[in-house]
């Protein structure tokens, strides 16, 4: 026996997500016309923003990884040949 809850698409909690940054848009209307609770809809508008930090932090993370292998090649490129270095850096990751 189902639990009685709907089960919406990642697609279609994010396109009714996207309508809460319309101007003049309340959250209470945008669940109203969609079916939803307030609650429901806010829910959704929380993990698809802290989705969206995760992401930046991993973009944000990987600029580091770039930054840290331009540093260990600017360090040991008078030991070694640059294209050395990099498939050195290449094999690493």
């Amino acid at each position: 026996m189902g639990t009685g809850r709907s089960k919406y698409t990642e697609e279609y909690k994010a396109a009714a997500v996207e309508r809460l940054y319309e101007p003049g848009v309340t959250l209470g209307k945008v669940a109203k016309e969609l079916g939803l609770t307030p609650t429901q809809l806010k829910m959704w508008r929380l993990e698809i923003e802290a989705a969206g930090l995760v992401e930046a932090k991993r973009r944000q993370q990987g600029g580091e990884t770039m930054r840290n292998k331009h540093l260990f090649i600017a360090t040991h490129a008078k030991d070694y040949v640059v294209s050395k270095c990099c498939r050195l850096l290449v094999r690493s990751t």
